[in-house]
């Protein structure tokens, strides 16, 4: 059988995301008993959230994430396996069991197939070099082109926000790439002096300016004072894209504790407008935990041990965190060539390289400090805040005396 099939079948034997929700049995009602269904539909209590979605004291993600650890039979992960996770997280909230694969992937070492396995699953599942090479191109030329690493942020960050992904295994190797130049762009932002006040809100609407500049334009033929009809938009822009530079710190962090191994789940890709499943709050606070208490779970779940018992490397260590040092090192190596191996196939050996020269880099982001959600440092985002709201209603104000133009053709 071959793996296209295997995997097929496998999938149709998963529990569907979209089916997982309640059944509705409603039939066709005489139109002379809609009016009383509308109003018994009115008078129904709300459905509570998903668990997923609700927030989780720091105890309860702790025991969470330590029942996700322990659960794990089999420390190695394949090719097909990671493919399988793959085209099951389909919507923009993960599912619960979702969410526990992917937790599971970071503690998990994967098994490297060889390069022409890989290309041959690749090709039978229909994911080609042509379908994303153009904007990975893109990315890697941004981040290896001539210019300041402000003027690299911002063009990265223009990219982001215009891909674009649809089909499942295709999108999700591009998600990849995109993850990588979401690493990026996580570090330059990082790497910024903090010191100057209100930078962050100065590129979010310089970004805004770049990507709707028709929007703009329009508006100001349409309008005597724009600003208001300008300002409507983006206000929003503004806030989902500071929830999209959050995502991109997670991954970062993510990605210093555990490796590439943090790219291969897609619920850890950062979505480029603020949304998907890394916005949910309980899912930022797992992220939240493992990466603070990475040592801790891995002690306290038993998981250490079953290291010890499988890979040399991690059994000569002494303490907890040499054996996790190990552990990682070798879960990063491993994951640097299956992305490598991936990106060649579907994007070309140019946007592989880049990929891989960037995930080879994180031995030397060991002391950059990334920011974190609630976290204010130096009164930044505080500042930020009282600007939007003075800004905000200086636009109110300009904008009620606003008037269309006259048309000159009447």
């Amino acid at each position: 059988m071959r793996v296209v099939d295997r995997l097929c079948v496998q999938y149709d034997a998963l529990p569907s995301t979209q089916g997982s929700q309640q059944p509705t049995s409603q039939t066709s009602a005489p139109e002379s008993s809609q009016p009383v269904a509308s109003a018994a539909a009115e008078k129904a209590p709300k459905k509570k959230k998903p668990e997923d979605a609700r927030l989780r004291s720091p105890s309860q993600t702790k025991e969470r994430l330590l029942g996700m650890i322990r659960a794990i039979e089999d420390a190695p992960i394949g090719l097909e396996e990671t493919l399988l996770d793959v085209t099951s997280l389909r919507n923009s909230r993960a599912a619960k069991d979702e969410v526990k694969r992917a937790f599971q992937t970071l503690f998990r070492l994967p098994r490297l197939n060889r390069a022409r396995t890989i290309a041959v699953t690749l090709a039978e599942l229909g994911v080609t070099e042509s379908l994303w090479a153009e904007m990975a191109e893109e990315y890697r030329a941004i981040d290896l082109g001539q210019g300041p690493s402000g003027d690299k942020m911002a063009a990265l960050g223009e990219a982001l926000y215009r891909s674009d992904s649809r089909n499942d295994l295709s999108s999700w190797i591009n998600s990849i790439v995109g993850a990588v130049a979401g690493i990026r762009f996580a570090i330059l932002w990082n790497s910024r002096n903090r010191g100057e006040r209100g930078w962050k809100n100065k590129f979010h609407r310089d970004l805004f300016h770049t990507t709707h500049s028709k929007f703009i334009e329009l508006n100001k033929r349409r309008y005597t004072n724009p600003t208001r009809a300008i300002g409507r938009r983006m206000t929003p822009f503004v806030k989902s894209q500071r929830k999209a530079v959050s995502q991109r710190n997670a991954l970062l962090r993510l990605w210093k504790k555990f490796g590439a191994v943090a790219l291969l789940p897609r619920l850890f890709h950062p979505h480029n407008t603020g949304g998907g499943p890394m916005s949910t709050t309980a899912t930022a606070s797992l992220i939240r935990h493992v990466t603070k208490h990475q040592h801790t779970l891995v002690e306290q779940s038993g998981y250490l041990d079953k290291l010890r018992e499988k890979y040399d490397t991690v059994s000569d260590a002494e303490d907890t965190a040499g054996a996790v040092r190990a552990w990682v090192e070798t879960s990063d190596e491993k994951c640097i060539r299956l992305i490598y191996r991936l990106c060649k196939h579907a994007c070309g050996k140019e946007t592989a390289k880049w990929a891989k020269d960037v995930l080879d880099s994180r031995p030397d982001l060991e002391h950059l400090a990334v920011e974190d959600d609630g976290e204010v440092e130096n009164g930044t985002d505080n500042d930020e805040d009282d600007e939007d709201q003075e800004e905000e209603k200086e636009d109110e104000e300009d904008g009620e005396d606003e008037e269309y133009e006259e048309d000159e053709s009447n």
